[in-house]
């Protein structure tokens, strides 16, 4: 009866592991799950708020008017080459010997010594504790087969790393002559104000094959930085495209001078006064368009902070016209160029001021001259990179910003119809999309 109990025991202690173990499986597999779903959910909600950001004018509204990326550039103020195994120092170098080219002065990674590896250390760049922290590269010029000290070849583009992974490809051959490299972004390691100011960066080398020397001539630094509001908190394309209806009416009240009967005017002149608005226009950005929708030719007068068209009118006509124009689009040229001329015999009425959302061609070509690190830093998404494309009536790419879609990574996109300027002023049909991923480390 004893051994009995016994196996009834281990028979009942094994059922329990077992049910144990399913369960635990099967919880680890729910709760896997369950957050993998919550970070789904959380991509996607992020996606669709920063979807939306981009339709509307952004956070300030006139970030566009305010935009200003900083950059710093430096060398090192001294280096040391140690063994990786025990952080031992094998050599110390100074700022001389890695910030100047071509004067044979060299900081070397010497393995016979037993150094596989340098830290380089910059000196503080002084960016203030509010800073926002953006692209951070490097610019090397470096040699390897030149020093040798033994039959080994060194093959930098496998042998030789920087911040233990590939910034970029190396490019160039391995050969007596110096190559430059310059590192794609390392923002990774300086995403704070503080680590900016204490910049430091390591460089392993160690040959696969026999012991060589590794020799730098120059390293350069540059970090890209701004502040708030010089870069949006929240960011929008949109801009206010604003309108306003002018009525000409050729009959008997609207005649500035008392006629018996209204006739035909070949060439009224017609002026439209912005001072009445309260604001300063940007007169290049404005236009004229009939009934019809198609453009009227017109002329501005700075002088006077007005915009002229003429208009041929029959006797008892009325006609309609729709005056746009902005108040920051920054168009280099008047879209009013005509040579006008007329004569002012009718009093026009002027309809209520209104506007529409279009994306303004200033606030792309803004956004496409920021700093893609600094964006990221500025709108809160460090942890996920993004590309932005707006497509034309074609579905051709007019405008794109943000990193290239990576080839093996999980992306979210959403898309909207917009009507976008183009570098004329004219409007166009278009789609904005927005594509969303992990940050690939």
């Amino acid at each position: 009866m004893k051994a009995l109990a016994q196996i009834d025991f281990t028979i009942a202690t094994a059922m329990f592991i077992l049910i144990f173990a399913f369960l635990a499986g099967f919880t680890t597999d729910y709760f896997t799950s369950m957050k993998n779903d919550i970070v789904l959910l959380e991509r996607k909600a992020t996606l669709m708020t920063f979807l939306q950001s981009l339709l509307d004018y952004g956070l300030p509204e006139n970030w566009h008017t305010l935009t200003q990326t900083y950059e710093n550039n430096t060398t090192p103020y001294y280096a040391r080459s140690f063994d990786r195994s025990n952080n031992a120092t094998i050599a110390v170098f100074s700022s001389g010997e890695l910030s100047q080219i071509d004067d044979e002065s060299y900081a070397c990674i010497v393995n016979k010594d037993g150094a596989n590896a340098m830290e380089v250390f910059f000196p503080n760049l002084s960016l203030p504790p509010d800073a926002l922290v953006g692209t951070v590269k490097f610019a090397v010029r470096y040699n390897s087969t030149y020093f040798e000290t033994s039959s080994g070849a060194g093959d930098w583009k496998d042998d030789f790393l920087v911040l233990e992974q590939y910034l970029s490809d190396w490019g160039g051959n391995a050969s007596v002559e110096w190559i430059w490299w310059y590192s794609g972004d390392a923002s990774t390691i300086v995403d704070e104000p503080n680590e900016a100011n204490s910049l430091k960066v390591t460089l392993y080398y160690k040959p696969t094959g026999p012991p060589s020397t590794a020799c730098i001539d120059f390293i350069n630094a540059s970090v890209k930085w701004s502040l708030y509001p010089y870069y949006p908190r929240r960011l929008g394309l949109a801009q206010k495209l604003y309108e306003v209806m002018i009525i000409v009416n050729n009959s008997l009240p609207y005649y500035k001078t008392p006629a018996t009967e209204p006739i035909d005017l070949i060439s009224e002149l017609v002026t439209v006064d912005f001072d009445w608005l309260g604001y300063e226009v940007d007169l290049n950005s404005t236009e004229v368009i009939d009934s019809s929708g198609n453009p009227v030719p017109c002329s501005v007068d700075h002088a006077n902070d007005a915009v002229n068209f003429s208009v041929s009118i029959a006797a008892g006509e009325v006609k309609r016209f729709v005056v746009r124009f902005m108040a920051d689009s920054n168009f280099s040229q008047p879209r009013c160029n005509a040579t006008i001329a007329g004569e002012d015999n009718l009093t026009e009425m002027r309809g209520p001021l209104s506007y529409r959302k279009v994306i303004g061609y200033r606030k792309l070509m803004t956004l496409g001259d920021m700093d893609y690190g600094v964006l990221k830093s500025a709108i809160g998404v460090e942890q996920l990179d993004f590309n932005i494309t707006l497509l034309n009536e074609s579905r051709d790419i007019y405008f794109s910003f943000g990193k290239d879609l990576p080839r093996i990574e999980e992306i979210y996109s959403l898309e909207a119809p917009v009507v976008f300027q183009d570098a004329f002023g004219e409007l166009h049909d278009g789609v904005l999309r927005l594509y969303l991923w992990k940050e690939l480390s």
